[in-house]
């Protein structure tokens, strides 16, 4: 993969040479028209042979226009092509574990309350998200989020999914090119402001003379400027004067509130109906890409009506145009009777096209997870499934050449996972815990094979103190685990993840806490994984019903330590708690 895109920036890197090339001769053609339309200028004032140089005038700013049309076009490319370079670029470092800094890492889109985002490294600082994100727009950020943090997708939603990202996947291209395209847009709010005033049924006016009377003044107006050139009376100049004086008159005393949030987005319009042409333009053999297509379908005359208002109301941005088009032609007030139309077509079914939009970019990030992991398969979920079963399971975050992968088979029951300092235990439970929620989004996940149920994910690992509200790291974690077990009496089956259970305790009480919890998530019918230092639960728990115990462990050679990161059945059987403390010194 790393030769592919290698081969891509090179691939761009020589087009954009080429066409850098092409926009500097383009711009001296301009230049040199520019000039010799100037020189003729002068001509003109001083020359008796008004046709000739008419005519040389005439053909200049013909072929300044084409050059000025032509040039803009390969400005255009231009800028094309190095979107194209920066995305596989981008994309390329990805590939190669340099994607950690400089990018959105969805920090603001969970509360820290959440049940496992912070713990998984779902969002904030060289998370999942900030690994796969490549949406550029509100709808497509916000969607993305829902299907990590809070996904609710059907068995058979999830399989229509999975067969989406891997076509969407196997196209680099086109996927490369459609990121492009939403990339025009930027995640700012303003999309989602215009997407409410969009909903909203309110007439631009209530009155239907006010309609008549703009459409009145708008024909006398045209009717005047007829006469006016056909006749060149003084009551000609003083009829459409008087006209203007009253259209501008209505103009001033307009209130244009309803175009605002079109005037604030209307640059990110035409974006938008360009990402539904190409996503239109492609062929689908899987049925959620028809069903997104069935839906944008519609929206294609729609977003364009929307794209020729928004490039209306965008001719009124700076005051000279504002005031010429407004005293001519109530340009505004067209334009609002324009956009009240529009709402009444299409109002009902916009939320819809931009949420297709959304989760079209949503197949693009999770896409992403094949052309950069070695390992990838689709996860199969089965219903009434309280377990979890995986081959050569992966965390998806780490590089491929550092990345070690592990079995692990639990229908029911729960697991304790021992093991030394450092030795993985900790990686390999958020393995299991990442895949869960990739698995839960319709997405592939890190591995040769992967089986699980649509479980709700709940961890407890990285637990901190609250000093102001007077809470200490026990008793939150103690906050934690209670959630946990209440939510395991609630219908829908739990996955839950713990990590050095109890950790801020004696081993007494950690050993009585422990039972306690084990036996409680066990009656109730959960399945999970409890980390811990403490080798005294994984012995107590050894004979108890439903648990089983595995382990990493370190190997030491010549006064050095390493470690496999192999997951072993049975309880660990090494330490290094001692080894550490003489090797920094302590002991």
């Amino acid at each position: 993969m790393e030769q592919r895109f290698n081969e891509m920036i090179e691939y761009y890197e020589n087009k954009i040479e080429r066409t850098n090339q092409k926009s500097n001769i383009l711009g001296i053609i301009k230049l040199v028209l520019f000039a010799a339309l100037v020189f003729t200028g002068v001509m003109l004032c001083f020359t008796s042979n008004y046709l000739g140089w008419g005519i040389v005038a005439a053909a200049q700013l013909v072929l300044f226009v084409f050059a000025l049309i032509w040039h803009n076009r390969v400005l255009d490319e231009l800028q094309q092509m190095r979107g194209f370079r920066n995305i596989v670029y981008r994309d390329k470092k990805r590939f190669l574990g340099e994607w950690q800094e400089g990018e959105d890492d969805g920090g603001d889109l969970a509360g820290e309350e959440h049940p496992y985002a912070w713990d998984l490294d779902i969002i904030g600082k060289r998370s999942l998200f900030q690994y796969i994100n490549c949406t550029h727009t509100f709808h497509g950020r916000r969607k993305l989020a829902e299907d990590l943090l809070s996904p609710e997708y059907s068995i058979q939603e999830i399989s229509k999914r999975q067969q989406m990202i891997h076509e969407v996947s196997e196209d680099y291209e086109r996927a490369v090119r459609m990121e492009y395209i939403f990339s025009r847009i930027d995640t700012g709010e303003e999309i989602s402001a215009l997407l409410e005033q969009l909903k909203a049924r309110e007439p631009f006016s209530g009155s239907r003379w006010l309609s008549v009377l703009v459409k009145v003044m708008q024909g006398l107006t045209v009717a005047a400027c007829v006469y006016l050139f056909g006749f060149r009376t003084n009551t000609g100049f003083a009829l459409l004067g008087t006209l203007l004086l009253i259209q501008f008159c209505l103009w001033r005393l307009g209130k244009y509130s309803y175009l605002e949030q079109l005037r604030i987005a209307s640059r990110k319009i035409m974006p938008y109906n360009l990402a539904v042409r190409e996503v239109l333009s492609r062929e689908f053999a899987g049925e959620r890409g028809k069903e997104l297509q069935e839906i944008l379908a519609e929206a294609r005359k729609g977003m364009e009506e929307l794209a020729h208002i928004s490039r209306n109301v965008g001719w009124c941005q700076n005051l000279l145009s504002d005031f010429l088009l407004n005293t001519t032609f109530l340009w505004s007030y067209k334009n609002a009777y324009d956009l009240q139309g529009w709402k009444e077509a299409y109002g009902e079914k916009v939320d819809s096209w931009f949420e297709a939009l959304g989760e079209m970019e949503c197949y693009l990030s999770f896409a992403n997870l094949l052309r950069s992991c070695d390992w990838m398969c689709a996860p199969e979920l089965k219903e009434g499934n309280k377990g979890f079963c995986g081959e050569k399971m992966g965390h998806p975050l780490l590089p491929n050449k550092e990345r070690v992968c592990n079995d692990l088979e639990m229908e029911d029951g729960i697991v304790i996972l021992s093991g030394s300092n450092m030795s993985g235990k900790s990686t390999f439970m958020r393995t299991v815990g990442i895949n869960m929620v990739l698995a839960r989004a319709g997405s592939w996940v890190c591995g040769e094979a992967m089986s699980c149920g649509c479980l709700r994910i709940m961890t407890s690992m990285r637990i901190v103190d609250r000093t102001t509200e007077g809470i200490s790291t026990f008793y939150s974690e103690l906050l934690r685990i209670r959630r946990i077990i209440d939510a395991a009496g609630e219908a829908e089956p739990v996955f839950f993840l713990i990590d050095e259970i109890f950790r801020g305790t004696n081993s007494v009480d950690r050993r009585k806490g422990a039972e306690g919890v084990i036996q409680k998530l066990f009656q109730q019918g959960c399945c999970g994984i409890i980390t811990t230092h403490d080798l005294g639960i994984c012995d107590q728990q050894k004979e108890a019903e439903g648990i089983k115990n595995y382990s990493f462990s370190e190997e030491y050679c010549d006064g050095d330590m390493y470690f496999t990161y192999t997951l072993q059945e049975g309880v660990a059987k090494t330490t290094n708690g001692e080894f550490l403390l003489k090797k920094v010194g302590i002991l």
